[in-house]
This record gives structure tokens, sequence and C-alpha cells, in this order.
């Protein structure tokens, strides 16, 4: 076929004597549109929630994985508890540190992470009832001074209703702990610190079912309210804009809670795929390698990083 075609276009020089140049382009075994290097898939930013069905599970409590379209490393997941489950959230002090498949507690429906820590110390806020299981920290160093701040809290009252805010403590009890609508004024990498709060400018703490702390607050009456330069996370360590494992805890307005994990994600988007899931209120807690998930006996995400704080599900008899 080539041949008879190289014949032709002589026949056709030699009756016109126009020079023709021709470039055949031969493929082995494939077409052209195969030689081309296609583009991946983009990713998608949202995130794609699928109901995980386990039969195993109490009534009130849903566990969800998600997906980005165009990514095979992404992945989230989230446990909806709702208002009237009759489930505990309990957070529980380890001493030792423990990995989440390590506790050992009855009727253990599942766990998450809690807050920041250094070594076996909690830094940030764990209360059940009215029992302070950890403080969250009173003041940072930066620029070798010691700067007073206050710190974010998500609350579950004892009439079902959640909250979130910014808390200081004055003392060790639970009395002693008093609650913001507003942060201190801090600006990042502000070389100045700030007085600390003063405690009649805040409000007691109600009745508590449970409490834990962590930061930056997320979101709060429906808006994202991210308080990273407020609660002094500058410096930190904790960047705004890496990709990291996250760890969060919210409420809907129905009274719903979601404790949400990613295996990556900016703290920057964090909010916006809450607000996605009709969140209304939310707080960051400890992420990197401390972010864990366990859903009954399984590790669904598990870095093995032991934590001293952590906040349980706890199916009440």
């Amino acid at each position: 076929m080539i041949q008879l075609l190289i014949s032709r276009l002589h026949q056709i020089r030699k009756s016109t004597g126009i020079v023709i140049v021709v470039y055949l382009l031969i493929g082995c075994g494939s077409s052209a549109e195969d030689s081309v290097a296609r583009e991946p898939a983009p990713i998608s930013d949202r995130i794609v929630w699928q109901l995980q069905d386990n039969e195993n599970l109490p009534t009130g409590m849903q566990f969800y994985q998600g997906h980005k379209p165009g990514s095979t490393s992404f992945s989230a997941w989230y446990i909806r508890l709702d208002a009237n489950a009759p489930l505990a959230l309990a957070p529980v002090r380890l001493s030792p540190a423990q990995t989440l498949d390590q506790i050992q507690l009855p009727g253990l429906m599942g766990a998450i992470n809690g807050g920041y820590f250094g070594g076996s110390q909690p830094y940030s806020a764990a209360v059940y009832g009215e029992e302070v299981l950890s403080k969250n920290i009173a003041a940072l160093t930066r620029y070798n001074k010691s700067y007073p701040v206050m710190r974010a809290l998500f609350w579950l009252d004892t009439e079902g209703r959640s909250d979130v805010g910014w808390i200081y403590h004055f003392g060790d009890q639970k009395t002693d702990i008093r609650h913001y609508s507003q942060p201190l004024p801090y600006q990042r990498n502000s070389d100045t610190p700030l007085p600390a709060p003063r405690s009649d400018e805040g409000e007691q703490l109600p009745a508590l079912k449970m409490a834990i702390g962590g930061g930056p607050v997320l979101l709060k009456n429906g808006a994202v309210t991210l308080s990273y330069d407020e609660e002094i996370f500058w410096g930190s360590g904790v960047e705004l804009n890496d990709i990291r494992p996250r760890t969060a805890i919210g409420f809907t307005a129905q009274g719903e809670i979601l404790l949400v994990v990613s295996n990556a994600m900016t703290l920057t988007e964090l909010p916006k795929h809450l607000l996605d899931l009709d969140i209304e209120g939310a707080i960051n807690l400890d992420g990197g390698g401390s972010s864990a998930l366990q859903v009954l006996e399984t590790s669904v995400f598990n870095q093995f990083r032991p934590v001293p704080i952590a906040l349980t599900i706890l199916q009440e008899e």
C-alpha cells in the first residue's frame, strides 16, 4: 500500500513539476490519539459522602466515608450522632497515653483523638460532667514573652444543647472556667502580649455532659470563624495551608453531633466542608499524626500515635 502511494506521488511529480514532501508517521500497534499524553482528571474540591452500612452500629449512630472525585489518595470520614441517641459522648484521660485501638471501655462504639498535647501532658481542655480532666493552655511563649491566650471549646450541656466558644481557666474546677463570645484580639506575629481576660467579663459554662478543647474555632453561628491568629497558632507549627490529617467536632441546628476526620486537608478549607454537612458550630482538634478514628473494633484511620485525651462514644445501658 505504501509502495503504491509512493509510486503514484512520483507520477504526479513528473507530470506537474511540483515537489511534494510527504511525512509519513507510522504507529506501531496504536492510534495517533493513543500516542498523545492525556492530562489526569482534575481533583474535585467537593467531597462525595456515602453512608456505610453496618448493622452493628447502635441506634442513632451513622458512619459515612467521603472521597474527592479525581483523587485516589484522599479520604474523609464522619460519625453522626442523633440528638436523642442512647449514647454518651465521653472524653477520657489516658495515662499512659494510648492509641485508640488500645482503649478498653464497656460499651465502646467509637472514638476520635482529642486536643493538643506535649509528651503525655494535655494542652487542651477535657471536661466530663463537672470533672475537669485537663485544661486549655492559658499562656504561650512567643518572642521570649508570655502571651495569655483563650482557646476553643466545644460543649454539650445537660439539656442536650451544643455550642462552641473561647474559654479561659481561672482555676482547676469546672466553675472556674469562663467562656467568651470573642477571643483575645491578637494579630499574626504580634510582638506585644495582651492582658489576660477578666473573669467578670466571661460567663460560667452551663451544667455539662461533656466538653472538649482544641483550636481554632472553625464555625460559629453557621459562619466561618477561623480564629487562627487570635488563638496564637502562629509560631506553633500548626499552619493554615499545609495539607495534613485533620480532626474536628461540630453540631447541626437539629442537635446532631458530627465527629469528622480527614487524611489530607488544609485548615483553611476545613470549615467549608463542615458547612457542606450543615454544621453550625465546630472546632478543630489535634491533627497531623495525632488524627485518628475508631469505629467499633475497626481502626478506620490509625496512625498509631498514643494520645493522652480521646473522645469516646459509649452505649448507655
